[in-house]
């Protein structure tokens, strides 16, 4: 009893700051000050409903409402609002194809049905059998068992050391590979989107990828050059997990992206003065070559030394010749560097604009 009467003395004394009741309007009047000793308050006081809690903090907090057209002082309102925007990163599907998934960049092969099986190659008497006898140990009436079978053969033909190797982990990682594309294809064309089968192996599936990355990561400290030529020959993209794995948090990565996007804010307006600079030396080169011409010629007609050469007054011609050669071949990309946050603005022209483009 004297627990609920303290969440209800201060759910009332909420309700004293907004200017209203909470229950009936938690969004009402209340500023992030009163949020933040709402939250203390909660953090002593557990007896207050967490609903009412989460509806006002996240509110006042995060600038979230249920009305589109509300805005919140201090966080709608922002005079320098956040231009970098973060996602929190997908967890990679390690049961899919692609090179940001599995790793394999090609899907099981298909078969030609006249192929044989593995265990009948080179068997003298299945060639001197009839046709039909021939079709009954190819590949048209086998299961699916069988085709990953010829599959895992033929990979492992690839990449083995000699013709009687079987065991070695070049081996082992080519029969994996074919059972894990086999085993995508079978959930990509049999099973349904929401068959509790297609969880099952997906789980399979995904243990099998993590079981052939550490295989690679072996074969890539023991023998560099075989482990570039196992993943051009079957087609795999590898990439090794990261030495210190960092958690994922907002605040944290929102303080790097900012950093990272001003660096390049200045760096993008540093090389354009730069560009803006150097567009302007070719006529600072012609007026001083004009310049050193009228010295020159002054000294000759007072009959004094000569102190400019005419070598010197050619050599500011031909330089602002070759800026501008550099300048005319140089494209908008060229002079761009690679930005990894940082995006121009692009002015855009509103209607005020146009009309008075319009008018005059």
């Amino acid at each position: 009893m004297a627990q609920a009467l303290l969440g209800a003395k201060y759910i009332k004394q909420l309700a004293g700051w907004a200017g209203k009741s909470p229950l009936a309007n938690p969004l009402g009047g209340m500023d992030s000050a009163a949020s933040l000793t709402g939250i203390r308050q909660y953090n002593h006081h557990p007896d207050w409903r967490r609903e009412d809690f989460i509806r006002i903090s996240s509110t006042h907090l995060h600038g979230k409402s249920s009305e589109k057209n509300r805005t919140v002082e201090g966080v709608s309102d922002r005079q320098f609002p956040i231009i970098v925007q973060w996602e929190r990163p997908k967890h990679p599907k390690r049961a899919l194809p692609g090179a940001e998934a599995s790793g394999d960049l090609e899907a099981f092969p298909t078969l030609d049905p006249s192929r044989r099986l593995p265990e009948f190659e080179g068997c003298q008497a299945l060639e001197e059998a009839m046709d039909k006898v021939q079709r009954v140990f190819s590949l048209e009436f086998a299961t699916r068992r069988d085709l990953l079978k010829r599959v895992s053969h033929d990979y492992a033909r690839k990449v083995q050391r000699h013709p009687h190797d079987f065991q070695s982990l070049e081996v082992f990682i080519a029969i994996l590979t074919a059972r894990i594309r086999h085993a995508q294809a079978f959930v990509a064309k049999e099973l349904e989107e929401k068959n509790r089968r297609r969880g099952a192996i997906s789980h399979v599936i995904k243990i099998m990828v993590d079981q052939r990355r550490v295989l690679l990561g072996v074969l890539r400290q023991r023998d560099y050059k075989k482990f570039e030529f196992l993943l051009e020959t079957l087609n795999i993209a590898y990439k090794p997990r990261p030495i210190y794995f960092e958690k994922i948090e907002r605040e944290v990565h929102m303080v790097r992206l900012t950093e990272l996007w001003c660096s390049e804010l200045k760096q993008h307006r540093l090389s354009t003065l730069k560009h803006e600079f150097k567009s302007q030396q070719p006529e600072f080169l012609r007026d001083k070559a004009k310049k050193l011409g009228w010295i020159k010629a002054q000294e000759e007609e007072l009959g004094l030394q000569s102190s400019v050469s005419q070598d010197e007054i050619q050599q500011c011609l031909d330089e602002a010749k070759r800026i501008e050669d550099i300048l005319a071949r140089q494209t908008q990309e060229d002079r761009m560097q690679k930005l990894f946050v940082y995006e121009e603005e692009v002015p855009v022209a509103t209607t005020s604009d146009i009309a008075e483009l319009s008018s005059s």
